[in-house]
């Protein structure tokens, strides 16, 4: 079993330097130039089944890499991406102003300080984690397009590593993460390849 994860192309948040997470921005032209190129990379790769966040920039990413291809595409609310509270729709400067302790805590160790009003870490993994079980109990390869922090819980769950490893991954636009899973085990195939 294979399982590819794909963060969304760069969005108009994205563009504006915004800390945003439920906020449902569109993809840029560099956001769709970057699905493009991640469906590139992915277009002779098998999988059957597609998930992604309800989201319009994870779902139009995951349309320009399902293209053609006759895959059931599955839009989950447990994708979407880590919720910001007070912190959403903030561009990073101003949230050095108004919340420089607070802010400066989550870009250091984001699974021990949650956004002000937001959603934490811990209630991020649990609620993508029942997208993970979900996929571990088909055996089917799987593509999965989603967010940084969504994507960052369901890798370390399907990894079954511990959750301080999310400070050190970084999942960048264009590019996909494969995860192989077989009768040697759990491994990572390729990381933002």
């Amino acid at each position: 079993m294979r399982i590819y994860l794909v963060r969304h192309g760069e969005s108009v948040g994205n563009k504006q330097d915004l800390m945003y997470g439920h906020t449902d921005y569109p993809l840029t032209n560099k956001g769709i130039e970057d699905a493009k190129k991640v469906a590139e990379k992915l277009k002779d790769f098998d999988f059957s089944i597609c998930y992604t966040s309800e989201l319009q920039r994870a779902f139009h990413t995951a349309e320009y890499i399902v293209g053609n291809r006759e895959v059931e595409v599955n839009r989950l609310k447990n994708l979407n991406e880590q919720y910001m509270g007070d912190f959403e729709n903030i561009t990073f400067k101003d949230l050095m102003i108004k919340y420089p302790k607070e802010a400066n805590g989550m870009i250091q160790n984001w699974i021990e300080n949650a956004p002000v009003n937001g959603e934490t870490f811990d209630e991020l993994y649990n609620r993508v984690s029942t997208v993970a079980d979900m996929i571990l109990n088909t055996d089917r390869d799987t593509l999965v397009v989603a967010h940084f922090g969504s994507l960052t819980a369901l890798l370390i769950r399907i990894l079954g590593v511990n959750k301080e490893v999310a400070n050190k991954i970084l999942f960048e636009h264009g590019t996909y993460t494969e995860v192989i899973i077989n009768e040697y085990g759990t491994r990572l195939g390729h990381l933002n390849s």
